[in-house]
């Protein structure tokens, strides 16, 4: 189905009926405002806090 982006492109998706993951190496748990406004409209949210330049980080052990 397509998506109309207008704002930020997770807010589209979620309210499309995407549930939300975003990874940053500043990223909380709980995603802050986003993921409070992500779980507003429905859906969930899962933040994952990763610094992806560093292939150690985001390989599995």
């Amino acid at each position: 189905m397509p998506v109309a982006v207008s704002g930020p492109p997770w807010r589209a998706l979620a309210e499309a009926g995407a549930d939300i993951i975003a990874i940053s190496a500043s990223m909380t748990a709980d995603g802050g405002d986003v993921g409070e406004r992500v779980r507003a409209l429905g859906r969930t949210f899962q933040g994952i806090a990763c610094y992806v330049s560093d292939r150690s980080a985001i390989q599995p052990p």
